[in-house]
């Protein structure tokens, strides 16, 4: 073995021993960007807001004028366009 190889190969066993760590992480990482990207914009929608627009949406109640259009028909699709 070349000098030095075995300090790599260490490190290359430690980084893939935890596969299921880094994807979890980084789902975390995705959905935090998703949210932010919904809620943020010229027309701010409040997390508690978005989840009552949710609400709404799931169970067939009719949609409170902006706050749906701009997250159902612009910055959702948007995000998941992305």
């Amino acid at each position: 073995m070349v000098e030095g190889t075995g300090t790599i190969r260490t490190r290359a066993a430690a980084l893939s021993a935890q596969p299921a760590a880094v994807i979890g992480g980084l789902v975390l990482v995705l959905a935090a960007l998703i949210i932010w990207a919904a809620l943020t914009g010229a027309y701010p929608i409040s997390p508690t807001e978005a989840v009552a627009a949710i609400g709404r949406l799931l169970t067939g109640r009719s949609g409170e004028g902006q706050i749906d259009t701009v997250l159902f028909e612009v910055r959702l699709p948007r995000v998941f366009a992305a």
